[in-house]
């Protein structure tokens, strides 16, 4: 059975300012199906309608990115999303003992090499290296700082064109898995 939350709920849930969440819901879903402000109908959010504004408004305030540059993160993943968290993480499949597991696990590293050099097109040249971590172990040497890791990599929209300028790309971490873990404990605790 589906659950459809109110934008109070989630705002209290998650706690996230109520002004903050209708803000970023207007930016980063596309337009309530059964009415604008007039309507007199509030804006319903299914869970994963809910996670890409928690997703939008995590770039925004945790990486630092702008709204409109989180947007096209968000559209560029809009594929991968959908087949690895919205509809594979928040099912996560149960080990035969019956506890959760765990791996694999996804980081995305998104890269940004700036304005795209065609003639207005305002958007920036996104390159996004998936890390799909299968295992995580700690070094069997005294130092517990050090572990040891399996993953493989997926790059998405890799850019053919050179970084302009004398900085390489700015490279931001997107935690995804730990990200959704978050929202979903945050959904069901209440």
């Amino acid at each position: 059975m589906f659950r459809f939350y109110s934008s109070r709920e989630l705002s209290r849930m998650l706690m996230i300012p109520l002004n903050r969440w209708k803000r970023w819901s207007r930016e980063f879903l596309p337009p309530d199906p059964l009415g604008g402000l007039q309507s007199g109908y509030a804006r319903q959010f299914s869970s994963r309608e809910a996670f890409i504004v928690y997703l939008g408004g995590y770039m925004v305030s945790g990486l630092g990115l702008s709204i409109p540059l989180a947007r096209q993160v968000i559209d560029d993943l809009r594929g991968w999303l959908k087949d690895n968290i919205l509809d594979g993480h928040f099912v996560r499949h149960a080990a035969g003992d019956g506890s959760r597991v765990d791996w694999p696990r996804y980081e995305i590293h998104i890269l940004d090499k700036g304005k795209a050099s065609a003639v207005g097109s305002g958007t920036s040249r996104l390159t996004y290296h998936i890390r799909e971590i299968e295992s995580r172990l700690n070094t069997p040497d005294a130092n517990l700082s050090r572990r040891q890791e399996s993953y493989t990599e997926t790059i998405l929209k890799a850019s053919p064109e050179p970084v302009e300028g004398g900085f390489p790309p700015v490279r931001r971490l997107l935690d995804i898995t730990d990200l959704a873990d978050r929202f979903a404990s945050l959904l069901k605790s209440q």
